[in-house]
């Protein structure tokens, strides 16, 4: 079943919880790259992709929430 590209957050989120990572603290990134994979693996209902549209379906971003522990370098 295609998951709606609207849901897909919240669809990736019941992946996480399925297998034991809570979405906003991973903790062990085993179980994390799991649920991403089958998160990557479902067809996605939306906008269909071509060649000059950025519509494949999910957006990825990486990053640290901060590199001092939300500390100030004063």
């Amino acid at each position: 079943m295609a998951i709606a590209w609207r849901d897909s957050p919240e669809q990736l989120v019941v992946l996480l919880g399925r297998h034991g990572p809570v979405a906003d603290r991973v903790d062990d990134v085993g179980p994390a790259w799991t649920a991403f994979r089958e998160f990557l693996a479902a067809p996605v209902d939306g906008p269909e992709p071509g060649p000059d549209s950025d519509a494949d379906g999910f957006i990825v971003q990486w990053g640290r929430y901060s590199w001092h522990d939300r500390l100030r370098a004063d």
